[in-house]
């Protein structure tokens, strides 16, 4: 079973769309609505600014996610422009989400390149990758980039997991404010001109791997 997460996100609910982006305007000001990406569980030196944001939204049926960053702009890369392609090695923010932590190690990961290019993974006990033939408008993607006048770049995906989506590989999911769930969020770039790979939460693993549920951290919807 899941060991005791490091950290813990208590989430703010939302009840719209637009509720959901006043959140993410007000977390850049107000503490507690947003966790910073910002654990160097193998070390290194490329350290952007990237934050995460989670509401669920009873009213719409699912969770709204806003991951973003802010890192040079010669060191953004984006090649990726397909549904469920190599996006992990651009420049990617991602979350994995545990949507039943009391009922094992299992897991949905949704990885997202500058472009707003996304991957589906499924990891559920019975479907082990990518499922493939997702419809790209069930997620709501928009991918914002805004270049700096320090030649950085901020960059934002936001995104929709509807609730029905995760019914269909964890059928006993019902939401409930105050449900207990898992999850991390990640910045990486297998390819990037500087590799890099950063978590919320540490990550309990003796080389670069993101897909280890067991350190996932607690969600509180």
């Amino acid at each position: 079973m899941q060991t005791a997460p490091q950290k813990r996100y208590i989430t703010t609910p939302v009840a719209s769309e637009e509720e959901f982006d006043q959140i993410v305007k007000r977390s850049r000001t107000e503490e507690g609505l947003r966790v910073a990406i910002d654990t160097f569980s193998w070390g290194g030196d490329y350290r952007p600014e990237s934050y995460a944001v989670v509401s669920p939204d009873y009213e719409t049926g699912g969770l709204w996610v806003s991951l973003e960053t802010t890192e040079p702009a010669v060191h953004i890369r984006t090649t990726a422009f397909c549904m469920d392609g190599p996006v992990w090695e651009d420049s990617c923010l991602e979350f994995f989400v545990n949507p039943m932590p009391e009922q094992g190690l299992f897991y949905l990961n949704f990885e997202n390149n500058s472009a707003g290019t996304m991957l589906c993974g499924v990891h559920n006990g019975v479907f082990d990758g990518q499922p493939g033939g997702n419809d790209p408008e069930t997620f709501r993607m928009r991918a914002t980039r805004e270049y700096q006048k320090d030649n950085t770049v901020w960059w934002q995906v936001r995104f929709f997991i509807p609730f029905s989506y995760i019914q269909q590989y964890f059928p006993d999911f019902t939401p409930k404010k105050g449900m207990k769930i898992a999850g991390n969020f990640y910045k990486c770039g297998d390819e990037c001109p500087v590799p890099h790979y950063i978590s919320w939460n540490k990550v309990d693993a003796p080389s670069p791997n993101f897909h280890v549920p067991a350190s996932f951290a607690e969600i509180i919807l």
